[in-house]
């Protein structure tokens, strides 16, 4: 309940302060103050399956004793392909130096999709000798993150870089099935989204950038609601990681 708080105050807050900036001027000017920008990037969406199986003689590979109940264990598989590097645009608000310090706020969205088995992550040249219970399972879902956050951080008036962190939240929204082992359940999420980014910005020419970063977009979980035999309390916990290697604002109106 104190995250789903936090997600509404910060979003509250976000869309109040954007919309009384809209209002000061026409939608046009205030679009025109966003810049595109070209990426390279390195970035992998996937979720964790979390569940509860029963406990055998030797403890498998990612699980542990479910703490109250030494009959059962929790366990947690990891779904989604590894991380691959592409081309992304993105858009961003006009960069306006405060002095050392800045302070800003914006509004932004990104999508989500995955569409991968558990197996994907595991490395096939080592050999598991103690393998999940959980063999078969495969996810695939494709939504958007809507997020709201404050920007903060040091820019020195010179030839060092800016660093900024920007924090938030917001709602992560997806649909799709899943299937676990023979069992399929169709599956719709809507849930609170922490959003977390570092930048460095190497050079600032007139309203355009190069920076690099790292963000974060992990959801809330999502408990299935489907029979799954010896499985039981599975849930799904999106999340997507992006690794900005090259980012290069372009000094152009988007008007």
């Amino acid at each position: 309940m104190q995250f789903i708080r936090f997600v509404t105050i910060i979003l509250s807050l976000v869309s109040c302060l954007s919309a009384s900036e809209a209002r000061a001027g026409s939608w046009t000017k205030y679009l025109a103050s966003y810049r595109i920008g070209l990426e390279l990037r390195s970035s992998t969406d996937k979720s964790d399956l979390k569940y509860v199986s029963g406990r055998p003689a030797v403890m498998p590979e990612g699980c542990n004793p479910k703490y109250g109940d030494a009959s059962n264990m929790d366990c947690t598989a990891e779904i989604g392909p590894k991380s691959k590097t592409t081309y992304g645009i993105s858009i961003q608000q006009v960069f306006k130096r405060q002095g050392w310090w800045y302070f800003g706020k914006d509004i932004g969205f990104s999508f989500f999709l995955l569409d991968a088995k558990a197996h994907e992550m595991a490395d096939e040249s080592i050999v598991v000798v103690n393998p999940q219970p959980l063999q078969q399972a495969r996810v695939h879902l494709y939504g958007v993150n809507l997020k709201g956050y404050v920007q903060f951080g040091v820019t020195p008036p010179s030839i060092l870089p800016d660093f900024l962190i920007s924090i938030g939240g917001g709602l992560h929204t997806s649909t799709g099935n899943v299937k676990i082992e023979q069992a399929k359940e169709k599956v719709n999420i809507a849930s609170g989204l922490f959003y977390l980014q570092l930048e460095a910005v190497w050079w600032r020419f007139g309203e355009g950038s190069l920076s690099t970063y790292m963000a974060f977009e992990n959801a809330g979980s999502h408990r299935l609601r489907g029979d799954y035999d010896q499985f039981k309390e599975l849930r799904l916990t999106p999340s997507s990681t992006s690794i900005g290697i090259l980012r290069l604002v372009l000094p152009f109106s988007t008007r």
